[in-house]
């Protein structure tokens, strides 16, 4: 898979999860992106973002990406309670580690990430968080969005 191919691959891993979920709100995971990295996480982020928001400010991400994405996904679209069987439970994981192996299959490890911060501050979700992820070649925002 290319980077270019890459925010395809994670709306249809996205589409699966929500349809799942079998709840009246929306939980959706985008990538936007992967544009050339820059040198440093601002320049990176106003490259991804382009003219669509004001970053106003990148925090380190506290652990691993990886570990991070994966405990707001759980924390947003709220999973527990939603399956029926254990079975039915094990897919969002996968999904969320399927999330995970793409990004870094297109792109490469990893090896900076960071929660931003931009104005608008709440423009489009009614919950909602982006993380910047960089890679040695390139940088892309990942977007979790709750909306009811």
């Amino acid at each position: 898979m290319t980077p270019d191919e890459l925010p395809a691959e994670i709306e249809a891993v996205a589409t699966r999860l929500d349809a799942r979920r079998k709840s009246a709100g929306v939980f959706w995971i985008d990538l936007h992106g992967p544009v050339p990295a820059a040198p440093g996480p601002d320049k990176a982020a106003a490259a991804v973002y382009g003219r669509t928001s004001l970053v106003t400010g990148l925090d380190p991400l506290d652990g691993h990406w990886a570990e991070v994405f994966t405990r707001t996904a759980r924390s947003m679209a709220a999973f527990d309670g939603l399956f029926p069987t254990r079975g039915a439970r094990a897919e969002p994981e996968s999904l969320l580690d399927r999330t995970v192996l793409l990004i870094e299959e297109a792109l490469g490890p990893v090896r900076s990430a960071w929660l931003v911060h931009h104005q608008p501050s709440s423009w489009y979700a009614a919950l909602w968080t982006d993380h910047l992820l960089v890679t040695d070649e390139w940088a892309a925002v990942l977007s979790l969005t709750r909306d009811s």
